[in-house]
């Protein structure tokens, strides 16, 4: 959250994650006892953001959960959309957009391949035209997460879709399929950093 939000109190860190502020008071001590996070005269803040980055990538045991994967043959931006409408017919809020389709939104670059899906309920897509297919051919994952600080802040879609928090995205993408992912994953990097400074 001190990416996104730089220089934010422990009340704020706390109103925007959803847990108690003794517990924001627990993590930023020890991420201050690695020298990631600093005290500001306004907040807490990140001390390198590239660092807190990496940081993060290398400890993020991933969102958990239920992974249901996909194939269709339709592009992977149309199949996000389609998913989407049918899990906001149900739940407006429940559904977040992540991985090359979020990547395509936050720093376009590449087309998007798979589209990855966090939703707070599972659901059959046969019926929207999907068939179940294994983990290296799917073109959609669709995931219940353990993991609550992947969902978007309210108020922040783009082009129609909520998309998960960016260091998620950049997480799905950093560990998606094909060559190029890592090169990716590097522009979405660069964009939060961008955001930052």
């Amino acid at each position: 959250m001190l990416i996104q939000h730089p220089s934010a109190t422990q009340q704020e860190l706390a109103a925007l994650v959803g847990v108690s502020q003794p517990r924001i008071s627990q993590a930023l001590a020890a991420l201050a006892d690695k020298d990631l996070v600093q005290r500001t005269p306004s907040g807490w803040a990140a001390r390198d953001i590239d660092a807190a980055i990496r940081w993060w990538l290398a400890t993020y045991p991933g969102p958990g959960g239920i992974t249901i994967y996909w194939y269709a043959l339709a592009p992977a931006v149309e199949q996000a959309r389609t998913v989407v409408s049918l899990i906001k017919a149900t739940d407006p809020v429940g559904v977040a957009v992540s991985g090359d389709v979020a990547a395509d939104i936050i720093a376009p670059w590449r087309a998007p391949t798979r589209a990855i899906l966090y939703a707070h309920t599972g659901l059959n897509l046969v019926d929207a035209g999907f068939i179940p297919a294994g983990e290296e051919e799917a073109t959609l994952e669709l995931t219940v997460p353990r993991d609550p600080g992947l969902w978007p802040l309210p108020g922040t879609a783009s082009g129609g879709l909520s998309l998960a928090d960016p260091l998620q995205v950049l997480w799905d993408v950093w560990r998606s399929p094909g060559p190029d992912s890592e090169e990716a994953a590097q522009r979405v990097w660069a964009v939060l950093r961008r955001e930052r400074d």
